[in-house]
């Protein structure tokens, strides 16, 4: 398929301007992505006809590896321009398992004058009466303006990581066996420092290696773990986290190798990604200073010791983490956790004050600043693309920098190199029948992830989250794993938390879409999904009240994190908690939550009521693997490489405990009705490499 010289085509009722990546309408003008624009160009040379998905990866991406996931967002996108839907679509329709058909007329037009807003629109339109003899003023202009550039040295430009015209091909720079994590740069873009968990994946130490070569140096060799390593200002040492049984540590280590030095203490909870200051005088941590509190930023003085908060966040929060200083020193960006759904992009700076926000969505993968502080580099998942993203300081939009990298985390960029981390794991659900000795089985086995996984009220279905088709999605099987099938199909969106209402007509779950979570309910029967009435803010955690009238579900509507129970028939909503509240099951004795800010537990007796602590929850680490059947309280949770499954009767507050094997419990575990199977998510394989890309700079 060769494309066309880059004229106007005129689509149904736009016209698309190829050469200037715009679609304008009605005297409107909006700009697109090239490839977007490729993509259309393709679809207009058969109009009326399918075109297959690998004849336009062969065409766009010609010579690229890229995932499913890019088309998709580039149709959206389009779709998106047209005001098209996909369902009852007038311009683009999706043939499944085929590709894509062009339905809107297609008709090609002479060159003319460029649409409005774009670049070279008002220059053609002055040029056509400007006088000949006024036409050198901009020329000498430009040429003056390169002059000063170039005897300045360096422009602007040049320090800006530029968006290449192809998506750039990334190689490996490690593929080790476990998890290579926690990437950091040289400033001469030549080594990189990570942690990984040796051979054996039984301890993380700090490594050093060439990025184009096989030479790597292993830094440390404690016992304990070390993780987070970031280099010195000189680049001669390397800072790291030490976490021992008894304590913290913050440590240099020669970047050859050698004796180590102690920089200074750190907090218990710190959190993997510190960052040591251009100047050398800093370190800047992620620490939770109290139980009730969120994670916050904290300043250490190297030579003192000396330590300063640096950001006060809300106790509703998750918390602050990954902080990162600016090239001058003068700025720390960090992520804010407003939840695991919600995170945003913040700047802070050193000598405190108030935060900018400059970016929230979700997910948020980790972050880097180019080397001028104008902009940074984050990893996330956008509408147009996934992979990684320049973000302007200065307000503008992000813009994609053409790396086909849709998992990539913890992004790293110096010299004109862009490395980041790519993690891979495999959840599977496991079966473990309780009266059984025989330890869990696999259930509904498949290649991709499965997880969260809910029973129905009956015992014979079960609903769960899966990525087998592509996009994470809601599946439905029978009890015992087999003839499962797909319910949903949203593009450019994560779903999660399922839950059955009590009559098994209908399932409630989150759904995260760019920066917002709401709650969708998908009617079984008819396959119809639906936004739940009176959703506002972020909305998510749902599950249903025991007469199945209500939601119960965390929601920031007010600000702060509290559960909320919200009519099915009308949408009215009430605040249950004033304590905080994000996870939620009733009852008969009242309704039961967990918090963000305080681990465990709690039962809230009546809307308003103060929370009381299940008393021995505090203790377990068991994510969001909990529910209620009947009066039984069910808890999952991690007991080093196992899992443990804790029983608790709540009229008596008997509890009684199952030892699992499987490994550790990813996210996702029900009970069957019954109260003799549980279905719970284990995690069989998590792996990463370290991935580099070059060029940026050019």
């Amino acid at each position: 398929m060769d494309l066309p010289e880059p004229t106007p085509i005129r689509i149904g009722d736009w016209i698309a301007h190829p050469s200037v990546n715009h679609l304008s309408h009605n005297g409107t003008s909006v700009r697109v992505a090239p490839k977007v624009m490729q993509v259309l160009v393709c679809l207009t040379q058969h109009p009326g006809e399918a075109v297959t998905r690998d004849a336009l990866f062969a065409e766009v991406w010609r010579d690229t590896i890229v995932t499913d996931d890019v088309l998709n967002r580039a149709i959206s996108e389009l779709r998106k321009v047209f005001g098209d839907d996909p369902q009852q679509p007038r311009y683009i329709e999706t043939l499944p398992k085929v590709g894509y058909r062009l339905l809107a007329s297609v008709a090609y037009l002479p060159p003319s004058v460029p649409p409005v807003g774009s670049p070279a629109n008002g220059a053609a339109r002055k040029g056509a009466h400007e006088q000949p003899q006024k036409r050198w003023r901009p020329m000498w202009l430009g040429i003056a303006a390169l002059f000063l550039i170039v005897a300045g040295g360096i422009g602007w430009q040049a320090l800006q990581p530029k968006v290449p015209t192809v998506p750039l091909r990334p190689r490996p720079v490690t593929a080790m066996p476990h998890q290579e994590s926690q990437p950091r740069l040289s400033a001469d873009g030549q080594q990189v420092v990570f942690a990984w968990q040796g051979t054996a994946g039984d301890n993380w130490d700090i490594y050093v290696k060439d990025v184009r070569g096989d030479a790597m140096l292993r830094l440390t060799t404690d016992a304990a773990d070390d993780f987070s390593p970031v280099w010195s200002p000189s680049g001669r040492e390397v800072a790291f986290i030490r976490r021992q049984k008894d304590g913290c540590q913050l440590l240099a280590v020669s970047a050859i190798g050698g004796a180590e030095r102690h920089l200074a203490p750190c907090h218990p909870t710190t959190r993997p990604f510190i960052d040591w200051s251009p100047d050398g005088r800093w370190l800047v941590t992620a620490e939770q200073a109290a139980p009730d509190e969120s994670f916050s930023l904290f300043l250490t003085e190297i030579e003192t010791g000396a330590r300063r908060r640096l950001t006060e966040t809300a106790s509703q929060h998750w918390g602050d983490t990954q902080p990162k200083f600016s090239p001058d020193g003068r700025q720390v960006a960090y992520a804010t956790f407003v939840s695991m759904a919600v995170q945003q992009l913040n700047t802070v700076a050193v000598v405190g004050g108030t935060p900018r926000q400059h970016w929230q969505g979700v997910p948020l993968r980790g972050h880097t600043w180019i080397p001028d502080g104008a902009a940074l580099i984050f990893a996330t998942e956008r509408e147009e693309a996934s992979g990684l993203w320049r973000l302007p300081l200065d307000g503008r939009a992000p813009t994609w920098l053409g790396v086909a990298a849709a998992d990539a985390a913890q992004p790293t960029y110096a010299a004109g190199r862009l490395l980041y981390e790519v993690p891979i794991a495999l959840h599977r659900i496991q079966a473990q029948a309780l009266a059984d000795s025989m330890g869990p089985m696999p259930w509904a086995p498949a290649t991709r992830s499965d997880e969260m996984p809910q029973f129905s009220p009956d015992g014979t279905q079960v609903a769960f989250i899966s990525d087998r088709a592509g996009p994470p999605a809601l599946w439905l099987a029978a009890a015992d794993g087999t003839r499962p099938r797909q319910l949903t199909k949203v593009d450019h969106a994560r779903l999660a938390f399922p839950r059955w209402s009590p009559d098994g007509a209908r399932i409630a779950f989150e759904i995260h879409q760019q920066d917002r979570v709401s709650v969708q309910v998908l009617h079984v029967e008819s396959g119809q999904v639906q936004a739940f009435p009176g959703a506002a803010g972020n909305t998510l955690a749902p599950s249903w009240s025991r007469d199945g009238a209500f939601l119960y579900a965390g929601s920031n509507r007010t600000g702060d994190w509290q559960i909320w129970r919200i009519a099915a028939s009308d949408g009215a909503a009430t605040q249950v908690t004033r304590a905080g509240g994000y996870g939620s099951a009733e009852a008969a004795s009242g309704l039961y939550v967990t918090r963000f800010e305080r681990a465990g537990l709690w039962h809230v007796a009546a809307p308003d009521a103060v929370p009381v602590l299940v008393a021995g929850t505090d203790t377990l680490d068991f994510r969001e693997n909990w529910g209620i059947v009947g009066e039984t309280l069910f808890v999952l949770a991690a007991s080093g490489e196992a899992s443990q499954l804790h029983l608790i009767d709540l009229p008596t507050q008997t509890w009684q405990t199952h030892k699992l094997g499987g490994g550790s419990p990813g996210y996702g575990a029900t009970l069957s009705p019954d109260g003799q199977t549980l279905l719970y998510v284990a995690l069989e394989r998590e792996e990463s490499d370290l991935m580099l890309v070059e060029g940026l700079d050019r």
